[in-house]
């Protein structure tokens, strides 16, 4: 008897929206705001599909929208933190900096990490 898992497998084939990954700084001077210190990383992610109870929850926390990412696990190349802000190079999301609010390992998927971010209203 073969032992089959019901995993769901994400191929590279799936990672196809470009993301950058930004630190930011305080704006210098008496402006307030931040801006863009350098670039940290890029690479390809899965955006997964949002549905009606993640649109509540943005909602819910005052966001505008509320994204899930997967990308690959980048090991000791990079690692996301609650500091750092993407953006997604995808119809809809250009120009929109995310902040990072939770990063998880996939639990289904080995070797990558889940995103989820939002842009605040």
């Amino acid at each position: 008897m073969k032992f089959e898992s019901n995993r769901s497998k994400i191929n590279s084939g799936e990672l196809r929206v470009p993301a950058t990954f930004y630190e930011y700084r305080p704006n210098e001077g008496t402006l307030p705001g931040e801006d863009v210190k350098h670039i940290l990383f890029k690479c390809f992610v899965r955006v997964d599909e949002i549905y009606k109870s993640q649109l509540e929850q943005a909602k819910a926390n005052n966001t505008l929208h509320d994204v899930t990412v997967t990308m690959r696990d980048p090991l000791d190349t990079y690692m996301p933190d609650e500091k750092h802000r993407f953006e997604l190079d995808m119809r809809g999301y250009k120009g929109k900096h995310f902040d990072i609010k939770r990063v998880q390992p996939d639990s289904k998927n080995f070797g990558y990490l889940t995103l989820i971010a939002s842009v605040q209203s």
